[in-house]
């Protein structure tokens, strides 16, 4: 936390390994230690070339928060008891491009979603995946798996 750079050394390559042989990433993946999910997601906006980040409708403050500062549109997509709605997302998506915006990131909280506590099932996230590959979409996924 308090560590400059890559971070404390001996930790940053535990990580690195686990990611490799847990994850599998494509080859000349590499990992960056933050301080926090919201340090992490200020570092993911400024590495993605967007000017619209999407959201849960009932978002994270701190997460749009931050998007805003960095100076990305929020735009939140309607959920319903499981989540953030596949067709919802895709629609929020295309109206954002017919705007003339070119959203290229989705933040999502699958998880204990805050501030509305709902987990989302895995086939919604499969569902939200496709919306996603299918638009070219970016998902920085705040949380943690459930496998």
């Amino acid at each position: 936390n308090y560590h400059r750079g890559r971070g404390i050394p001996s930790l940053a390559d535990w990580l690195s390994e686990h990611v490799k042989q847990v994850h599998h990433p494509r080859s000349g993946y590499q990992t960056c230690m933050s301080c926090g999910s919201t340090d992490a997601l200020s570092k993911t906006i400024t590495l993605i070339k967007t000017d619209s980040i999407l959201f849960d409708q009932y978002a994270y403050g701190a997460a749009v928060t931050t998007a805003e500062a960095l100076g990305k549109l929020p735009i939140g997509v309607p959920g319903d008891s499981q989540g953030m709605i596949p067709d919802a997302l895709r629609r929020s998506i295309l109206a954002a491009k017919a705007k003339g915006l070119s959203p290229r990131l989705l933040y999502l909280v699958p998880v204990g979603q805050n501030p509305t506590g709902l987990t989302m099932s895995l086939d919604r996230k499969k569902e939200i995946l496709d919306v996603c590959r299918e638009q070219d979409i970016a998902i920085v996924e705040d949380g943690i798996a459930l496998f």
